[in-house]
C-alpha cells in the first residue's frame, strides 16, 4: 500500500495530472475521519500488490517505484509525503507468525526516493463470533 499525504497538498489536482493512478481511497483535509477526528492533510492511498507472498509484494512493489520514479519527484514537490505499507495478517492457526524480508536494492531504492517504510501486523482469528 502506498499511502501519500501532505497538510497543504492538492490531491485533486495531483491526481488529475497522474490520471492513470488508480486510489483506492482519497480523502481532503477537514473531512471526518473514524473516531470522530477530522483529517490533517489531503492524501490518497494506492494498493501496490495485492498477495500473501510476501516475497512476490516486495519485487512487485519494487517495479513499481522503479518505473514511477516521476511520481515522487513530484510528491516531494507538492509538500506531500509517502508512505510503503505492508500489511501483515498473523494470528492464524496455520501461520501463527508472518514475516518479509527487504532485499538491499528495495531498501536503497526507497532512500532514493525519499520514501518510508512501515509494515503493519492485523490479528486474525478462526474464531466465530
Amino acid at each position: 500500500m502506498l499511502r501519500v499525504s501532505g497538510e497543504a497538498f492538492d490531491v485533486d489536482t495531483f491526481l488529475g495530472r497522474f490520471s492513470t493512478l488508480r486510489p483506492d481511497r482519497v480523502w481532503h483535509r477537514g473531512e471526518a475521519r473514524l473516531g470522530g477526528r477530522v483529517s490533517k492533510g489531503s492524501g490518497f492511498s494506492l494498493v501496490l500488490a495485492e498477495t500473501e507472498d510476501t516475497t512476490s509484494a516486495a519485487t512487485r512493489v519494487g517495479a513499481f517505484l522503479s518505473e514511477r520514479g516521476e511520481l515522487f519527484v513530484e510528491l516531494a514537490k507538492c509538500g506531500a509525503s509517502s508512505t510503503v505499507d505492508f500489511s501483515l495478517e498473523v494470528g492464524a492457526p496455520e501461520r501463527f507468525t508472518e514475516s518479509i524480508r527487504f532485499p538491499p536494492d528495495l531498501l536503497a531504492l526507497l532512500g532514493r526516493l525519499g520514501l518510508e517504510l512501515e509494515v503493519t501486523g492485523y490479528p486474525v482469528s478462526d474464531e466465530e463470533e
